[in-house]
């Protein structure tokens, strides 16, 4: 089952410290809703500060456009640590990014990681993977 258009739009803005701030765009300008901690958070944080503003429960409330766009600090190619679950920093480069998420070349494939997840200042000596589109 789709759900459909609230008719709501919100511009997701990157904040230096690696939040984010949440604008609804009105047609008298945007309404900052917030700030969210994490990617994963940004849907949730939309539906439920959106459906406050319009008055209405959160499940009752439509898809809200969200507009997520890349981040300043990072580009293509630029070298990186991955963050994998067991713990450990894996050497990456940025292949690209969509909808909160990078798209890393690592040793052990592409992944796609948040941008919390990634060192976008890793030391030189940390970068021993060269990438698939260096070797």
């Amino acid at each position: 089952m789709s759900n459909p258009s609230s008719g709501f739009a919100v511009r997701v803005e990157h904040l230096p410290d690696r939040r984010y701030r949440l604008w609804l765009q009105l047609p008298g300008g945007p309404l900052d809703l917030g700030i969210s901690e994490r990617t994963r958070d940004i849907g949730p944080d939309v539906q439920q500060r959106v459906a406050a503003h319009a008055g209405i429960p959160p499940d009752q409330l439509g898809a809200v456009d969200i507009d997520l766009p890349a981040p300043p600090y990072a580009r293509t190619g630029q070298p990186v640590l991955a963050y994998e679950d067991d713990g450990r920093w894996l050497p990456a480069y940025v292949v690209l990014y969509a909808q909160g998420g990078f798209h890393l070349d690592t040793p052990e494939g592409i992944g796609i990681y948040p941008p919390e997840e990634i060192d976008f200042d890793p030391p030189a000596e940390a970068m021993t993977y060269l990438g698939r589109h260096r070797e």
